[in-house]
């Protein structure tokens, strides 16, 4: 079920789920995303929060229709450039509008082209985990303006919620899933250590990568196993 809106993006979920700094971040977040980082090929969205036309907008339906990925641009994107779009994609917050965040990345993959593709390729988990090795919470700078704290935290939020989709878990060798869950271990503890700053909210999202790479692995042990003894 998603939950009611404020503002057209939720606000007031938000408020009740984060911690109070964290709800700040996420205000800010929410009204300047739609830049980041990009990939050299990545999509450059033409209407961005923020601007007249974003805010002439009238219902969340066109902002949608807005975001969409031209099929033929989306189907010629490389792999790492897509995860890029899809980070930078203005309406990805919209996943912490639902009950759940496993239901709220389902409906936003339902709803953008740009994830859907992603999630459907077999190399989204190597260009995410690309991402993913270089991050390290410490070296977070608590001094910076609070509108590139607020992206720092949602898009290592984000990077982790796509890691953690069956999908992407399940395309990864053994070899991938160990190198993932090392980096989530270094990841989380770093997350400890600046535990003012993500809480605990923000420990589900690595702890939940653990745990699926594990299943993972055994899963995929045990098919071998099997093959070979079937075989």
């Amino acid at each position: 079920m998603r939950l009611e809106m404020t503002e057209k993006i939720g606000f007031s979920y938000v408020i009740r789920a984060f911690p109070a700094v964290l709800a700040v971040f996420l205000l800010v977040s929410l009204l300047v995303y739609g830049g980041g980082t990009s990939a050299s090929d990545a999509y450059d969205y033409p209407i961005k929060p923020g601007t007249d036309e974003w805010k002439a907008f009238g219902s969340h339906e066109e902002m949608l229709k807005a975001c969409q990925i031209p099929e033929e641009i989306l189907h010629r994107m490389s792999t790492t450039a897509l995860v890029e779009t899809v980070l930078n994609y203005p309406l990805i917050m919209d996943w912490l509008t639902y009950d759940t965040f496993e239901i709220g990345i389902e409906s936003v993959r339902k709803q953008f082209n740009g994830l859907s593709e992603l999630l459907s390729r077999n190399d989204a988990g190597v260009s995410l985990m690309g991402l993913y090795q270089t991050i390290d919470p410490t070296t977070w700078d608590v001094n910076s303006p609070i509108a590139e704290r607020a992206e720092y935290y949602f898009r290592l939020l984000n990077i982790e919620l796509l890691l953690s989709q069956d999908s992407v878990i399940s395309d990864l060798s053994v070899t991938n899933l160990q190198n993932l869950i090392s980096q989530a271990r270094v990841i989380c503890e770093s997350k400890l250590l600046r535990s003012d700053i993500f809480g605990d909210y923000s420990l589900q999202f690595t702890s939940t990568i653990i745990e699926k790479a594990e299943q993972a692995i055994l899963l995929k042990r045990y098919r071998n196993d099997y093959d070979v003894y079937s075989g």
